[in-house]
């Protein structure tokens, strides 16, 4: 869902991407052809916004974490040209900054200083 909701904040109408054959089958062995969120994942795939686990599954069924909806909406504003490309500290200040897998520092620190996750 949160993927979704990414691209229709991207412009992307749900008919249209479902009539359209690229958005149908997805690379995600647990996403399915024909299913409401499929164009959606498939989008955020080609567009770099989600990558998927290393197994080959997307975790369609999985609850996001705060930090995979920080990386999201982080490669969303990077798409959209609205997050600066420098250097980001804001979340080592924070007492589980060390929590923080090392795959979502980087988003992170950029939330924290940029006012969108505290």
């Amino acid at each position: 869902m949160f993927v979704t909701v990414l691209g229709r904040l991207n412009g992307l109408k749900d008919e249209q991407m479902r009539q359209d054959e690229r958005w149908k089958i997805s690379d995600f062995k647990d996403v399915k052809t024909g299913e409401w969120y499929t164009p959606f994942v498939v989008w955020g795939s080609e567009s770099g916004i989600v990558k998927g686990y290393d197994n080959g599954m997307f975790g369609i069924e999985d609850k996001i974490t705060v930090e995979q909806a920080v990386v999201f909406i982080g490669r969303f504003c990077e798409m959209k040209g609205l997050k600066k490309n420098q250097t980001y500290t804001g979340a080592k200040s924070y007492s589980d900054y060390s929590k923080v897998s090392s795959w979502a520092q980087a988003d992170m620190n950029w939330a924290i200083e940029e006012h969108i996750y505290q």
